[in-house]
This record gives C-alpha cells, sequence and structure tokens, in this order.
C-alpha cells in the first residue's frame, strides 16, 4: 500500500535526527504575486534516469508550476507562463485537493523575466523561464512534510535561477553552478521518488 506523500516523508526522516524547526510565523507573498501550483498527484518522475548526467528539461516540466486559474492572468503574462487563453490549463492541475507544489512571481519576477526574453530569445533566457516557474514550497500535509520538502524544492529552484543567470549573463561559473544544480537535483529526486513512491 503506498503513502500519501506527507505521510510517506514523515516516515523517511528520522525524528531522533532529522530536528524540523517550523517558522511561528508564515511567509506572506509579495503584494500582487501570481501564485503557480501543481498538485503532488500530477508529479510523475519514473521517466527520469537514476544515473547518470541529469535531464534537467525532463525533470523541470515534471516540476513546471501552472497558474490554477488561468483567466486571472493578466495578459501581458500569458504567453511568458505558458497559458495560451483564457481556458487553457493542464487537465491535472485543475483538482484542488491534496499537497501542491507552489511558487509565488512577484510582479517585479515576471518584468525581469519579460525583459530578458524581449533582449534576447535564446536558450539561457529560456531556461531562466523554466527555472522561474519551478515550485520553491510545498503547500497542504504535515509541518514536517512541508519543511522538508520546501527547503530541497527552494534550494532546487534557486540552483537553477543561478545558473541560468549565470549563463544569460556569461560570467564563466557555468562548471560550479552546473555542479550546484546537478547536487541538488539529486537530493530533491532521491525524496520525491521516496515520497511519490516510485522506483
Amino acid at each position: 500500500m503506498q503513502l500519501a506523500p506527507e505521510a510517506a516523508l514523515e516516515a523517511i526522516l528520522t525524528p531522533d535526527e532529522d530536528a524540523l524547526v517550523a517558522s511561528e510565523n508564515a511567509v506572506a507573498d509579495p503584494a500582487g504575486a501570481i501564485v503557480l501550483w501543481r498538485p503532488i498527484a500530477d508529479v510523475h518522475l519514473g521517466h527520469i534516469g537514476w544515473t547518470g548526467e541529469i535531464d534537467h528539461l525532463a525533470l523541470q516540466d515534471a516540476l513546471a508550476c501552472a497558474p490554477r486559474d488561468p483567466a486571472a492572468i493578466e495578459p501581458r503574462w500569458r504567453k511568458l507562463l505558458g497559458v495560451e487563453s483564457d481556458s487553457s490549463a493542464h487537465p491535472a492541475l485543475i483538482d484542488a485537493g491534496g499537497s501542491a507544489l507552489e511558487v509565488a512571481l512577484s510582479v517585479t519576477d515576471l518584468q525581469m523575466c519579460e525583459a530578458l526574453v524581449r533582449a534576447s530569445d535564446d536558450a539561457p533566457s529560456h531556461a531562466f523561464v523554466r527555472a522561474l516557474v519551478l515550485p520553491e514550497r510545498m503547500a497542504g500535509g504535515s509541518e514536517p512534510a512541508r519543511a522538508a520538502l520546501t527547503e530541497l524544492l527552494s534550494a532546487y529552484r534557486g540552483a537553477s535561477l543561478a545558473h541560468a543567470w549565470s549563463m544569460r549573463l556569461g560570467l564563466g561559473r557555468e562548471a560550479s553552478g552546473t555542479r550546484e544544480r546537478d547536487e541538488s537535483a539529486v537530493a530533491l529526486l532521491s525524496t520525491l521518488r521516496a515520497v511519490l513512491g516510485e522506483r
């Protein structure tokens, strides 16, 4: 019998060794932020190999978040976020039940990303867009599950953004940025696969 995602994650954590300290105050999203999400039930990682080079495109596609209500997104942001029309939404994203992966994008985030793509419609700019819509936290479930998975999601998103930014600006940090992104991906994949019951 497969455990629910939050129950599976609690089973993985060892309370004596992995003490998680919950924050007393929830972090509020920026005013005017657009919250994107992806239900845990819609995350599948079985097609991503265990060994060899990590397929970051496949991983990012598997984790990419989308608007709950595409019609609520301002027209200027729709193309940037992959929303083609008012009614377009991934079918699996419609059911709001259960735990989900989320990211909150501020207007500043969107403006910067739009400016990057407008200035140079190249691979590094598109990598930045893909990284921007990666989840930074888990919503729903138990506090230990949220804390553990949020830390891993945030680390991978941050490393992916830094890698894309470094490539876009030609800062010459591709090697260290690639290593950091790979390391954070391995930790995230390991935990998510256990949570999802995927081998």
